[in-house]
Formats: C-alpha cells, sequence, structure tokens
C-alpha cells in the first residue's frame, strides 16, 4: 500500500463512486410511504350500506301518475288535431258543396224593382218606395246630392250585420257557400245622375240556365218590349244582350238587358256552372 494512504478515506471514495445517488423525490416518496402492517383479526371493519342500490329504480307512484297523465293528454290532444285537419281536408269539400246546393236551391223572391216606374223619383222618393215592399236594405252609400245611388236588396235569411261583414270582406273573397248565401236572392240598384241619368240593376240567376234565357226573363220583367225595334246579339265583351227603347212620361229613354256566365264574374269554385250574371240598365 502506498505510504500517505488512508484506507478509510479510499473506501469512502470507493463507496462514494459507486453507491447510487438517492434523489430528493425519492427521498420524499421514502417519507411518504405507510408501512403495511397485518390486521388484527379482533379489528372491526365499516362497510357502507347497500340497501340503497338494490332498491327498484322506478319514480315514485304520483310521478309515475302524472307522466302518464300527461302522455294521455297529449295523445288525445293530438288526436282530435290529426281529426279536425283530415276532416277539413276530406270532409270539408264535400260540405262546402252541400251548402252550396242548399243556398242555390232554396226558393226565394227576388223581387225586382222595375226601373220605369223609377225614373221620374228623386233618390229620397226611391228609398221610400223600395222600403214599401218590406224588404231589408242595405245601403252601400249614404244619399249625397250628386253622388250615385247604391242600394241592395238582401236575401230574406241575410240580417244587416251579416251582409255588412260579407260586403266588407269582398263578394271575390268569399267561399263559394258565403258567395251563394248573398247572391241568390239579392239584387243592387245603382242610380247615377251626374250625366244624364244611368239606372242599373245587377243581380245573379241561378234558375234560367242560359245567358239568353235570363236576358229574355229579366227583360220581361221590366215590361220591355223584345218583338219590337230591338237589338241582340253578342257583345265584344262577351255579353250576350238585347237592347231597345222605350217613351216614359213623353221622355225617350234607352234600355239594354245582358248576362254573361257567374263565372265571368266571380271566380269561386263550386258555384253552379249554369248560374248567370245580369245587368238591367235604363239611361238618357
Amino acid at each position: 500500500m502506498p505510504s500517505g494512504t488512508d484506507p478509510e478515506k479510499n473506501r469512502d471514495d470507493a463507496e462514494g463512486i459507486f453507491a447510487p445517488e438517492q434523489t430528493e423525490d425519492a427521498e420524499e416518496q421514502g417519507k411518504n410511504q405507510t408501512p403495511y402492517r397485518l390486521k388484527d383479526p379482533s379489528d372491526k371493519v365499516a362497510y357502507l350500506d347497500g340497501d340503497a342500490l338494490g332498491r327498484p329504480l322506478n319514480p315514485p307512484r304520483a310521478i309515475m301518475l302524472g307522466g302518464a297523465g300527461l302522455v294521455i293528454t297529449a295523445g288525445v290532444i293530438g288526436a282530435v288535431v290529426l281529426g279536425v285537419y283530415f276532416d277539413g281536408m276530406v270532409n270539408g269539400p264535400a260540405r262546402e258543396q252541400a251548402l252550396v246546393d242548399e243556398y242555390v236551391a232554396k226558393e226565394v223572391t227576388l223581387g225586382l224593382p222595375t226601373l220605369p216606374t223609377l225614373v221620374t223619383l228623386d233618390d229620397a222618393a226611391i228609398m221610400a218606395h223600395l222600403q214599401e215592399s218590406g224588404a231589408t236594405l242595405f245601403e252601400r252609400s249614404q244619399a249625397e246630392p250628386g253622388k250615385p245611388l247604391q242600394v241592395i236588396k238582401l236575401p230574406e235569411d241575410v240580417s244587416l250585420a251579416d251582409a255588412a261583414s260579407l260586403y266588407l270582406k269582398g263578394i271575390s273573397s268569399l267561399s263559394a257557400s258565403e258567395a251563394a248565401k248573398l247572391l241568390n236572392g239579392s239584387w243592387e240598384l245603382t242610380v247615377n245622375r251626374e250625366n244624364g241619368l244611368n239606372m242599373g240593376i245587377h243581380y245573379a240567376d241561378f234558375t234560367s240556365g242560359t245567358p239568353e234565357r235570363a236576358v229574355s226573363n229579366a227583360a220581361l220583367s221590366q215590361g220591355f218590349d223584345t218583338e219590337g225595334d230591338v237589338e241582340s246579339g253578342v257583345d265584344s265583351s262577351g255579353n250576350t244582350y238585347i237592347a231597345g227603347a222605350i217613351s216614359i212620361a213623353d221622355q225617350s229613354y234607352s234600355w239594354k238587358v245582358s248576362a254573361v256566365p257567374l263565372s265571368d264574374v266571380y271566380s269561386q269554385k263550386g258555384l253552379p256552372e249554369n248560374a248567370v250574371y245580369v245587368g238591367i240598365r235604363l239611361y238618357r
């Protein structure tokens, strides 16, 4: 052994070289470890109560009954809504057509005014004359000097309130049954004195069947002579017409009766195809 060498020091150096270096983490881990020990048989072990896990997962009876009630209610509402929808789609058109047929087939009293008897009357006297018939009259325009007089005779089963509501919508916007109810048995009288005298009556004819027959019946209702010096045919607008002249209180007046299919005037589907729209005019 070389002189001056300390054996103990050399041993320490060797151990420092070959011994593994202990890190700080390892030291901490060693401190935190809990030593294992054998369990004493006399120690008591506490277990969690597992009864809650064994119970059925069903909600309380009150909640189940409430949920079932909601499901049943929703089902009933859904069935009603679907029933109403399908009833409207399938049976609605049939009911609408049945109403149209009922209103059209109803016997009505048209009670057309005779224009030649009104020529010499002013508007107030005309209104008084019309009211004598007892018919329900609806004035579309209030009588004012210089303004045309517009009066509608209503069907017997249509009130003034109902007529006002329907006319406010406009006949073209009504259903076929509403239009049939309002048109069958009604007429509109217009008296315009702005340039001479121009009197007219318009109405729907559900009984004549053709424009030619409707024209003939309308001319007869006014007492016009259709066998004398008259002109007849179809004008450029497609109106079937007959026209002539009449003398009233030593004054000569012209008259014209014309008719077109009602479908040319109103577009509602379901109205009778043979219905006719008639116009009677007396002017000077």
